[in-house]
């Protein structure tokens, strides 16, 4: 059947073919979710170009509607940057909620100015999260970064992603009046001298924080200048000239370099927010073979104090090996934990190939068994394309834990580093699509 020469389109709904009307006297003003994502679902969301040209001569009204899914992300990068700016107009800016700008490689900074200023001119008056990625902030524009400034503070932004930023601001922190997220990895901060004063208004309550892995050898001079940032960073945000507060965080993720650095004002935030912490991350480091983890689990021997923490569901840990009892900052630090602790799931990733044995009764015992009577589930993942190392982890366990989630992936994965990051909702388990064991 055909309607104006035109095959209607149609969608499934309650388990019925629904026929949606093309007429030009009835033009649905909005499209189910479902048909739209059936549509675009083969385009990837970063070829937003190729898709809105794929739509146009199917119906300019599909078009309109799609950009909302299609520009909802938009990335700027240093081979893309022209033709972003040739491309990107008024109403495609208005449906931007996330703007990534970044190279994608750490020796490719994006120095493009004039490409960069088209670019950011437009009106991203939705724009709820910003991401700036290998970016040398000295080397941008004024105007470029006072229009980066102007973006923070956009009525529904609430997102803040900044990963080897070089030369950052202690301005653009302090004008953060309305974060709720932020993700902070390998940063400089600017040495320049510059006058703060303490915030006198209501501070914002920070829901998640990120300090993630640092790049370069630890006896790099880099690597150096990279921890002091976070250091600067962590400093700066527990300040009285900080809008941000840190007494309300829902999850946190750091890596052992940091934990084990920084342990003070780590310890000091973590037992800040003991009454609304839901999901505590610690990971090994940038890669599974970073050379920068070794030795760090043997300093970090005192555990963290959760003994308070009266909303903790979710711990993830990320170790090495287990053979050389690294498991002891785990058992330590889960071995005050109170009965009204609603804690739900341990995850323990293990990336060591030398593992072959479950562990040992001791390793557990009498701490862990006591908190695995409680949980809902608990997941030991072995992260590499062995996997013979399943049988020995359901040997090894206790008959109170409930559950086994086994997931296979390559050692050199990108996506297990993703997995590092804090999603929106913390307490949901992000590693779906692993094999549930039953004991």
């Amino acid at each position: 059947m055909k309607v104006n020469g035109l095959v209607p389109p149609t969608y499934k709904a309650g388990g019925k073919l629904v026929l949606l009307p093309i007429t030009p006297m009835s033009r649905p003003t909005t499209l189910p979710n479902e048909l739209i994502h059936s549509i675009l679902g083969y385009i990837n969301e970063s070829d937003g170009n190729q898709a809105l040209n794929a739509c146009m001569p199917v119906s300019s009204q599909f078009l309109e509607i799609a950009r909302s899914y299609v520009w909802r992300e938009l990335q700027i990068e240093p081979v893309n940057v022209k033709k972003v700016a040739a491309k990107i107009k008024p109403e495609i800016a208005r449906h931007v909620r996330e703007l990534y700008i970044e190279s994608g490689l750490r020796k490719t900074w994006l120095r493009d100015s004039k490409g960069l200023g088209f670019c950011l001119h437009h009106d991203f008056s939705k724009l709820q999260k910003l991401s700036l990625a290998f970016v040398t902030w000295a080397s941008l524009s004024a105007a470029n970064r006072k229009r980066l400034h102007e973006l923070t503070q956009t009525p529904a932004f609430q997102d803040l992603r900044i990963i080897g930023v070089k030369d950052m601001p202690p301005t653009l922190i302090v004008g953060l009046t309305r974060l709720r997220h932020l993700v902070a990895s390998s940063i400089t901060m600017s040495t320049r001298p510059i006058s703060l004063r303490p915030y006198t208004g209501r501070r914002t309550h920070l829901k998640t924080l990120s300090l993630a892995w640092v790049l370069g050898e630890r006896n790099d001079t880099s690597w150096q200048e990279q921890v002091q940032g976070i250091v600067n960073l962590l400093s700066l945000l527990l300040s009285p000239m900080s809008p941000i507060s840190l007494t309300e965080l829902s999850a946190i993720s750091v890596n052992i370099q940091l934990l084990t650095i920084l342990r003070p004002d780590l310890s000091r935030i973590i037992e800040g927010c003991s009454e609304t912490l839901e999901c505590l991350k610690i990971r090994a480091g940038e890669n599974l073979t970073h050379p920068g983890t070794q030795g760090l689990w043997e300093q970090t021997n005192e555990p963290l104090y959760l003994a308070r923490h009266t909303a903790l569901k979710s711990i993830f840990v990320h170790i090495e090996c287990p053979e050389d009892d690294r498991l002891n900052f785990l058992i330590n630090t889960l071995a005050p934990l109170g009965p009204a602790t609603p804690l739900r799931e341990i995850t323990i990733c293990v990336n060591d190939e030398r593992v072959t044995r479950p562990l040992r009764h001791s390793d557990r015992l009498p701490y862990l068994d006591n908190v695995l009577a409680r949980l809902k589930s608990f997941h030991l993942r072995r992260c590499t394309r062995e996997r013979n190392f399943a049988g020995a982890i359901m040997a090894g366990l206790p008959r109170s834990a409930s559950m086994i989630s086994f997931i296979k992936l390559p050692l050199d994965s990108d996506s297990l580093l993703e997995q590092f990051s804090i999603n929106e909702s913390p307490h949901v388990d992000p590693w779906e699509g692993a094999v549930p064991l039953t004991l």
